[in-house]
This record gives C-alpha cells, structure tokens and sequence, in this order.
C-alpha cells in the first residue's frame, strides 16, 4: 500500500473559524488516482481520525474538493516543524534528544 500522506503536494497555513490559532492544511491530488489508491487514502483519513495522543498531531477533518480534485486534509499545525527536521537538527548539532521531546 502506499502512503497518500506522503503524496502531499501542497501544505498551507490554514484557518478554521472555530479555532483561534492556524492549522494545517495538506492537499494530495487525486485526479490521476486508481480507485485502489483513492480508498487507500480514504482508509488512511480513517486512521489518522482515529488518533488521539498528546504526542501526535491532530487530525481535524477532511474533505474532497470536487473542483481540484484534491484530498484535503486538516491537522494542528506543528509550528516547531516536522520529526525529520527536529532529527537532522539534533544529528548535526551531535546533542541527542531529550525524551521529553
């Protein structure tokens, strides 16, 4: 199976009126998508709304946009930047990470 995430082709500060702060949005193009890869995604939308974990970003919501035939998906924006980053950051300064982290 692949990953639909890991598709993503644009990510975009994102402001739900509900929320005082700005949330993440990520847009994977569907259009060229087997109908396998489109519930594959779907199937990882479910997952990902499924988590609940203070160590782990939130899943908002979800939807299709049927004009840019885009997956759109909506999570807590991580305003310290991704696990990778935070990894290659501790590799070359050559500290390990705290647990806390």
């Amino acid at each position: 199976m692949h990953c639909a995430v890991a598709r993503v082709t644009k990510c975009h500060l994102y402001h739900l009126t509900r929320r005082p702060h700005a949330d993440a949005l990520k847009k994977i193009n569907i259009s060229a998508m087997s109908h396998r890869e489109i519930e594959d995604a779907l199937s990882e939308v479910r997952f990902l709304a499924s988590i609940r974990h203070s160590c782990i970003i939130g899943f908002l919501e979800a939807f299709v946009n049927p004009t840019s035939m885009e997956l759109c998906i909506v999570q807590e924006f991580a305003d310290g930047g991704d696990l990778a980053g935070k990894i290659q950051s501790y590799v070359r300064s050559g500290r390990g990470m705290p647990e806390k982290e």
